[in-house]
């Protein structure tokens, strides 16, 4: 087995499988610089030692003692997780405390299941009349999302602009986020030039949450002039784990292209 795959092995191995090594008796006739490691290697699996005839509840390590090529074989095969031998835990994996905790939940990223990693909602309104967009934010569809804990919610809406009449019609769009401290995007802008023709009015924002349970998100519309109507909304939530709990929503507009609607 390549040595990468068993590091691999070594680093995701799960600490229940780790227990407790042999209490050797004799550990204190080792040299003070070489006790840990023998008990480290001990707690690993990689050493067994001997029974201790005094006491069967402990063992003997001999750590004067020479070692015969056939127990340096078993000590490699130990360590390397050969044969049938269990690949035994990576120092820093055993003994350091968010690395262990890793090791612990090998089937979890970060401490999600792989079901939880990125968790989508959707709505849409596929038929039906226009919705007739006025010069105050008009909330065209929601979408709730059941967040497990701290990252981001990237929010996606879209709706098509129906150009009524007097136009050329200007229809604005945003996200909002209903329960945030930051709740809403930049606005985004589309102008139908003339009555009886389409435009689309697309919006995408990353929201940050600070913790678990469920986040509400709306596509909210309006016109700046003209007279359209607002068609086939839709608005997707996406969730992205492993953000910070101090997240805080970013992202300014650029200068508009002259000539542009505002």
């Amino acid at each position: 087995m390549p040595l990468l795959v068993v590091a691999l092995l070594v680093a995701l191995m799960p600490l229940s499988l780790l227990a407790a090594g042999p209490v050797f008796s004799d550990l204190g006739t080792a040299a003070p610089v070489h006790q840990p490691n023998i008990q480290a290697i001990g707690d690993a699996g990689i050493t067994t030692g001997f029974e201790d005839p005094a006491d069967p509840t402990k063992r003997l390590y001999n750590p004067k003692n020479n070692v015969t090529r056939e127990e340096m074989a078993s000590f490699l095969a130990r360590t390397a997780g050969l044969g049938t031998n269990p690949p035994v835990a990576n120092a820093k994996t055993a003994q350091t405390a968010t690395n262990a905790s890793n090791a612990a939940n090998a089937t979890t990223v970060g401490g999600y299941a792989p079901n939880a990693l990125l968790r989508v909602d959707f709505s849409a309104r596929t038929s039906g009349m226009g919705l007739p967009l006025t010069g105050s934010a008009l909330s065209l569809r929601e979408v709730s999302i059941n967040v497990p804990g701290p990252g981001y919610v990237m929010v996606l809406g879209h709706t098509g602009i129906f150009g009524s009449s007097a136009c050329p019609c200007t229809g604005r769009a945003s996200v909002r986020d209903l329960a945030a401290p930051n709740p809403e995007s930049a606005n985004h802008y589309e102008t139908v030039e003339a009555a009886g023709q389409y435009g689309d009015l697309t919006v995408t924002w990353v929201f940050p949450v600070t913790g678990a349970g469920t986040r509400t998100y709306a596509l909210e519309a309006d016109e700046t002039a003209g007279n359209a109507n607002a068609f086939f909304p839709s608005i997707a939530a996406i969730f992205i784990p492993f953000g910070s709990a101090n997240a805080t929503a970013s992202g300014t507009e650029m200068p508009g292209i002259p000539g542009e609607a505002p």
